[in-house]
């Protein structure tokens, strides 16, 4: 099986710091992986290079046995990959689903791109669902949601269109048959 996300000799300095130094990743389809580490281990700068945020000084990225080069966030979402901040920021005056898809809102017109809110809300419903939340109402708030976690501080993670129910890639169902710790 190809791994959907290659990681190879990743390295990334900052003046006086080695942040990354040779890191490799392999993400398999189904699989859900998690970064655990102590504070400055590296975690949020590889999530950083992988979310096109910073831009690693040495290694390779592989997406679906293709070599990439992202450059920047735009270039990471056109290769459906997204970034979602540990310091999750909700914008309080929107609600729950249109925080989810920010800034990837479904469209329809054409050249007019109006959201398409009827399935941002079934996208959201159907993906808040599959984590055992519910979507209280369409103009529910993160101030009227009432459900576990919703401050974002123990989020951290990068998510991609490939997990979508849609592309049949991927599920949020942890992997039993694997158990694998990265050094």
């Amino acid at each position: 099986m190809t791994p959907i996300l290659q990681l190879n000799g990743i390295g990334k300095r900052f003046p006086g710091v080695v942040a990354l130094d040779k890191v490799n990743l392999e993400i398999y389809p189904g699989e859900v992986v998690a970064l655990i580490g102590e504070n400055g281990a590296g975690k949020s700068t590889l999530m950083k290079i992988i979310g096109g945020v910073y831009q690693p000084d040495e290694g390779s990225i592989v997406i679906d046995g293709e070599a990439v080069s992202i450059h920047s966030v735009a270039d990471a979402l056109k290769l459906g990959i997204g970034f979602i901040h540990q310091e999750l920021n909700v914008l309080t005056n929107l609600d729950i689903a249109s925080n989810i898809f920010l800034g990837r809102e479904p469209c329809w017109g054409g050249p007019l791109k109006l959201i398409d809110r009827t399935k941002m809300y079934q996208d959201a419903r159907s993906y808040l669902e599959r984590l055992g939340l519910d979507l209280p109402g369409k103009n529910a708030t993160r101030r009227t949601f009432d459900g576990p976690s919703t401050d974002g501080r123990d989020c951290q993670g990068a998510f991609s269109e490939r997990s979508h129910p849609d592309h049949g890639r991927a599920h949020l169902e942890p992997d039993t048959h694997r158990d694998r710790t990265l050094d």
